[in-house]
């Protein structure tokens, strides 16, 4: 995706974050989204954090080619174990948590697009969604739309139709897990 898709689908996945859990986007936090959606294609010279952050990011494209490790699980895992231990009321740790829900944006973004994830850095084999879109292309434009359209949903959740509809989603979901938690303790148990 280009900068523009990630900034904007990372600070929406913020901010539906942020709503959800009843959380002040002050704007420090509303920052360290951005920066969060922006951060993983540091390794890229035309990227704009490459060219933002200028030499101090060069070290990054020498070592790791375009979308290898920045956008793996391995990073994702470095980044997510911190916030075990950290409380997101507290005003500093909701910088790091808005900084992780960014990032996480960004690689949901380019894992629709046709050169997918490598998931499982170093190992070579990327992962994407059977619909990929090409980056920049007309899919990219209505997948951000959707995107964007639901997020604005998901934050204007004060509507009584909306609430039993989430009401409703949630109680199919939890079912659906208990369902399968059962079918899979029968098994083993």
């Amino acid at each position: 995706m280009l900068a523009w898709s990630h900034a904007l689908t990372g600070l929406g996945t913020y901010g539906a974050v942020a709503h959800s859990q009843g959380w002040v986007m002050g704007a420090a936090p509303v920052a360290a989204a951005l920066a969060g959606s922006l951060a993983p294609d540091v390794d890229h010279p035309r990227a704009t954090i490459h060219r933002f952050l200028g030499p101090a990011s060069g070290l990054f494209s020498v070592l790791f080619r375009h979308r290898g490790a920045t956008h793996s699980l391995m990073i994702c895992a470095l980044l997510v174990a911190p916030l075990w231990f950290l409380d997101p009321a507290h005003a500093n740790h909701a910088v790091w948590f808005a900084f992780v829900v960014g990032y996480i944006g960004h690689l949901m973004g380019d894992f629709v697009t046709r050169g997918g994830l490598p998931l499982l850095w170093p190992v070579r084999k990327r992962f994407r969604t059977p619909f990929a879109v090409r980056t920049g292309g007309t899919g990219e434009y209505v997948i951000v739309g959707v995107y964007m359209g639901l997020i604005v949903i998901v934050i204007s959740d004060t509507t009584p139709a909306w609430s039993v509809w989430t009401a409703t989603i949630s109680d199919y979901a939890t079912g659906a897990f208990e369902r399968a938690r059962d079918w899979v303790m029968g098994r083993i148990g």
